[in-house]
């Protein structure tokens, strides 16, 4: 069975700002822990996985379909930037869906995001409409985040039967990324 992947990346403003060891900013460093999870996945020809990537801030876009074309993944996660300002979540899960809608296998969604959801489809109607389309969403947090984030995050995991975790340094982006890959391909 193919296990397909869309990485739904936050580029939102606050995604600029280091914490602790994710320097010089959130968002290189998740860039960076998801070019390392792609090349261990990509390089195993035995687990067949597909990649696929999409962004949210106020907005929310597609950058790749599925795929095991690491030089495309590369490319995608070499124009990642910040997008602007505002949180759309559910957004970003709407797309990623769309992406995924296609694809045959295993379908799973992970987000990775910094909070301060405050704009579009509320994350947890998007999580419905993931559940009845047949996608896990796994969603990990960076640094603390709003109690009522919080409580859009675990009730999207809990309705798509997916998983949330909350990293505060790179170690444990990387390690929790390294987990949930591994979990998702057995």
């Amino acid at each position: 069975m193919v296990h397909n992947i869309v990485f739904l990346l936050d580029t939102s403003l606050s995604m600029r700002k280091s914490h602790n060891d994710l320097t010089p900013n959130k968002l290189v460093a998740v860039r960076d822990a998801v070019d390392y999870i792609a090349v261990k996945m990509l390089k195993e020809k035995s687990k067949p996985v597909k990649l696929g990537m999409a962004v949210f801030f106020g907005k929310a876009y597609p950058l790749l379909c599925p795929t095991r074309d690491y030089g495309l993944v590369l490319d995608a996660l070499s124009r990642l930037r910040i997008m602007g300002e505002g949180s759309a979540p559910g957004d970003g899960v709407v797309v990623s869906v769309k992406i995924l809608r296609r694809v045959y296998g295993s379908k799973d969604v992970i987000m990775i995001t910094d909070g301060g959801f405050n704009m579009g489809i509320p994350l947890d109607v998007a999580a419905i409409y993931a559940k009845n389309s047949s996608v896990r969403l796994i969603i990990i947090s960076i640094g603390k985040i709003k109690d009522s984030d919080a409580f859009l995050i675990e009730e999207a995991v809990k309705t798509t039967n997916g998983v949330s975790y909350s990293v505060d340094t790179k170690a444990e982006l990387f390690s929790k990324l390294k987990k949930i890959v591994e979990e998702i391909t057995g």
